[in-house]
């Protein structure tokens, strides 16, 4: 199995894991699990500028165990669209000057397409030249999976020297659960050599993580655990009714895990207590007139108006592609719209000839 076991820490949220075997030949082969850090230049300069750095050195790593003559498997989550047929975003452009100028000149596809270009091969590819429509990736916030307007950034590459083993590859689209979703290859190497002894590097002989887990059960068996947040309260005692004796008793949980009433506490002016907005309401003839208006507060209380807490959002707009209602979003990005809110057609992200896709209609929830 294994001979050697090797890791680098990698900086600014990059992963590489290295492992070595040997085959029955006499062959080693390096199998590289990766993660290559997502970030994209016009988003943030830093961060791409640090994906770049990642990658740099996961090249070099290559090129180092291609000179010591070391089979490779490269197998991970690259962050990388290679070619306009592996991003449905890009195919879609692919006669916009403007947005295949800047996709060519992108210095992480660059760097990536020189490793398949030099040292490795993608196993996918290598089956399916030309197949379209072949991702591993969606953006889930705009539902992008339901018109599969995704892209594979998933890879198993092998180095070019044994790609005639490849014998299969397969993306499980209809894998659910994740933004991604598996992706297989069929490798014919010979038989691997048995290792004896686990490796030292192995996380097994890790001081911090021995005798943490020892079983499932022990990590999801919580009726043991005593609460630290023990209620104590008065009970009245059921046994004798006509006693007026209280019984206290310390470390039985609250029972009640319903709110049953809705109540708003406020300051009152004057001398008047803390009272509940449910309270003025009972004291008052007319509810009506608690209903507050920012020009014409209710006399001697800065109450806050209930109706103006539960009447909800107003309506939303219909789209202009489809006519039917909108939803509302949140800007996220850093900016000078970041939290503003914004109506967007409800259909999910596809293609623009499609109907079922989203149309382009857009309108700020404060105009």
């Amino acid at each position: 199995m294994y001979y050697s076991i090797m890791s680098w820490i990698i900086k600014f949220s990059g992963r590489l894991l290295i492992t070595f075997h040997k085959t029955c030949a006499d062959d080693v082969v390096a199998v590289i699990n990766a993660y290559v850090p997502c970030a994209y230049q016009s988003d943030d300069p830093t961060k791409y500028s640090q994906k770049i750095d990642f990658i740099t050195g996961l090249k070099d790593v290559i090129m180092k165990l291609i000179h010591e003559k070391i089979v490779i498997i490269l197998a991970g989550d690259l962050n990388v669209k290679s070619k306009i047929i592996d991003s449905a975003e890009a195919f879609e452009n692919r006669l916009n000057y403007d947005f295949m100028t800047s996709w060519d000149s992108a210095p992480d596809r660059q760097l990536f397409n020189f490793i398949l270009d030099n040292c490795l091969t993608d196993c996918f590819r290598f089956l399916y030249q030309n197949k379209p429509n072949s991702y591993t990736c969606w953006n889930t916030g705009l539902n992008a999976r339901v018109n599969n307007y995704g892209s594979r950034i998933d890879y198993i590459l092998l180095s070019k020297s044994h790609d005639s083993l490849i014998t299969s590859s397969e993306i499980l689209s209809n894998t659910m659960g994740s933004d991604h979703c598996p992706i297989v290859a069929e490798i014919n190497f010979d038989e691997f050599q048995e290792c004896k002894n686990i490796p030292a590097e192995c996380t097994f002989f890790y001081p911090e993580l021995k005798g943490k887990q020892s079983t499932l059960a022990v990590m999801v068996n919580c009726n043991k655990r005593k609460s630290n947040n023990l209620v104590s309260y008065e009970q009245s005692s059921d046994q004798d009714e006509n006693s007026s004796k209280k019984q206290k008793v310390v470390g039985k949980k609250n029972t009640n895990k319903y709110q049953t009433k809705l109540k708003f506490s406020t300051k009152l002016k004057g001398d008047l207590s803390e009272k509940t907005v449910d309270q003025e309401l009972a004291n008052e003839k007319d509810a009506k007139n608690l209903v507050l208006d920012d020009n014409k507060p209710f006399p001697g209380h800065s109450l806050v108006s209930v109706k103006s807490l539960l009447v909800g959002l107003p309506k939303p707009p219909l789209c202009s592609g489809h006519k039917t209602g909108t939803v509302l979003k949140t800007v996220v990005k850093d900016g000078t719209n970041n939290g503003r809110r914004f109506y967007c057609c409800s259909f999910p992200i596809g293609p623009s000839s499609s109907k079922s896709s989203r149309c382009n209609f857009f309108k700020w929830f404060d105009e």
